[in-house]
């Protein structure tokens, strides 16, 4: 859940005018008991998967994939002389 809200507020974060860990703490005082409950047993059943080692790296939530989960791609479409193709910017470290 935390990287959904990050994801939905990245401008705002980086801007400082967002508090992540306030709008988690809003949102759980929010939950009625049943939907805590329910988070609980989804983490529990993830925990459980984790410890075996079975089943997708997944968040508590259907199709919510954990922080630090997201697939990078590293450009290594290097020019000769160290600049990005497509990049127009002046060299930097070049020296």
């Amino acid at each position: 859940m935390k990287g959904v809200v990050i994801a939905n507020n990245r401008k705002a974060i980086a801007e400082g005018t967002f508090d992540v860990d306030r709008a988690l703490a809003m949102g759980w005082r929010d939950l009625d008991e049943m939907q805590r409950e329910d988070f609980h047993r989804r983490v529990e059943v993830v925990k459980r998967e984790g410890e075996t080692g079975m089943g997708e790296r997944q968040g508590p939530f259907e199709g919510e994939k954990q922080l630090g989960d997201e697939d990078v791609e590293m450009g290594d479409d290097v020019e000769e002389g160290g600049s990005h193709s497509g990049f127009d910017g002046p060299a930097v470290n070049q020296g």
